[in-house]
């Protein structure tokens, strides 16, 4: 008597299974792996100055400001903002780059600029004796109360030049005989009423020293 077949999942015939082989990807041609030179990217080219630099620049060289100073000046107002010395030659039609590679329209504005900024040198406060004087006399303070002396007769000596030439050959201020002028126990001129008592002996030494090599004594009646 034949045995009965046994229960459970039928086998699966050799036919019936499915074999899955993974698909081979395609090989990646030569041209797919080594790009075309046209197809890399080339480098930027380094960004123009933008125009309110370049103005800058223009403006300050007429001034006749140096690369280093505008250099750093860029950086303090644009932000770090690092434009080389080169770079900043090229807008000066007084260098031979500048004036070789400077547009027309350029070298233009550059000797506008200028004629400008010469023309209002009044504009500039040191250009003005009152300014010069006031400095002076803040140099005279300071000395005083530092007990610089040297510094002192320097000042003292500026301020005469400034308000009438007296050590330079525009003018020459001499007492009797061709000696010193005496300003001690007598009334100075009136550019020298501001001095103090000890500032007029004090250049009335430099006075003795200019006309007599530093023998007549300050202050000695003629």
């Amino acid at each position: 008597m034949a045995e009965p077949p046994k229960r459970g999942r039928p086998r699966k015939t050799a036919s019936a299974v499915a074999v899955k082989v993974p698909a081979k990807s395609a090989p990646k041609s030569k041209a797919a792996a080594n790009p075309a030179p046209e197809a890399i990217a080339a480098p930027k080219p380094s960004r123009a100055l933008p125009n309110e630099i370049l103005l800058y620049i223009i403006e300050r060289l007429a001034q006749w400001a140096g690369p280093s100073e505008i250099q750093k000046e860029i950086a303090e107002l644009w932000d770090g903002r690092d434009v080389a010395k080169s770079t900043i030659n090229r807008y000066n039609p007084h260098t031979a780059q500048g004036d070789k590679e400077l547009p027309d329209d350029l070298k233009a504005l550059f000797a506008e600029r200028r004629r400008l900024f010469v023309e209002r040198v009044d504009d500039i406060p040191i250009a003005h004796q009152a300014v010069r004087l006031r400095e002076l006399q803040s140099v005279v303070d300071q000395s005083k109360e530092a007990g610089n002396k040297g510094m002192l007769m320097q000042a003292i000596e500026q301020a005469a030049k400034e308000r009438g030439g007296m050590f330079t050959n525009r003018r020459e201020l001499t007492g009797k005989d061709g000696g010193p002028v005496s300003f001690v126990n007598e009334t100075p001129p009136p550019e020298l009423a501001v001095l103090s008592d000890e500032e007029l002996a004090a250049l009335e030494s430099i006075n003795a020293k200019i006309f007599h090599g530093g023998d007549a004594e300050p202050g000695a009646a003629e």
